[in-house]
Formats: structure tokens, sequence, C-alpha cells
């Protein structure tokens, strides 16, 4: 059931990209306003559902080794979660040692995020641009 939002997710993220602009959580939760947690066992597993789904529609706008579309999302504080810098640093491990070192993602700054989302939109953008 919740597979049939994944074209609205899919455009969404791709609008965004296209449009030069982020998409807060809260925007991509209000798709699923009427998809009842009951469906699921619970708000949580809804959550969960609603992310896996993120995943695959970022996977069809592009291969995570070309970019991770994801890096589009921004919670309360400006960033993606921290599944966005799990990826980016096992994907791009090279890059992720130059900006952070030894860093943990749960040790990033505020300034070392900037620097990776800014790096990922930029690929991302330039691959949406390159596909459309």
């Amino acid at each position: 059931m919740i597979d049939s939002y994944k074209p609205q997710v899919v455009n969404l993220l791709r609008a965004a990209l296209l449009q030069k602009e982020t998409v807060h959580y809260s925007q991509l939760y209000q798709i699923f306003d009427s998809v009842s947690p009951q469906l699921f066992g619970g708000e949580n597993l809804k959550n969960a559902a609603i992310h896996k789904l993120l995943e695959e529609a970022g996977h069809d706008l592009a291969p995570i080794q070309e970019a991770i579309v994801t890096c589009v999302l921004r919670s309360k504080i400006g960033f993606p979660g921290l599944g966005f810098f799990d990826v980016f640093k096992n994907q791009r491990g090279t890059e992720y040692q130059a900006i952070a070192g030894g860093n943990s993602i749960q040790a990033l700054t505020d300034d070392q995020k900037r620097q990776i989302v800014a790096i990922e939109y930029q690929r991302a953008y330039k691959y949406i641009t390159q596909q459309n």
C-alpha cells in the first residue's frame, strides 16, 4: 500500500533538486498523513516504512554510486538525518575522511555536515539535471 506513494516521493526529491531547494522531513511525512499507523502496527513501523520507501525513491532517481539524493532532506536543525551521513561515509570514504578525519557521524560538527551536504547536493543536482 505505501509503495503507491513512491511516485510522489520521487517527484518531491526531483523537484527539490531541480529548484535547488531542500525538503523538510515534515513535507515528506505530509504525503503519508492519510495512511493509518495501525496498518503497520504503530507509528514507529509506519515511519520505518516511509524511510524504506524514501531510500527506494532515492535509488530510483540515481544509483547511490552516482548521487545520494536524500541529501535534499533537512531536519529541524537544517541537515539530513544521520542515515545520510552514514551512507556518505560508507560510499565516499575518501571524501568523508578529508572533511571529518576520524570523527564518527555522531561527532560531526555543523560545519562538517554543511560541507558534506554541499558536496553531495552538487553531485545529485548535476546527476539529476543530466537525466532530464
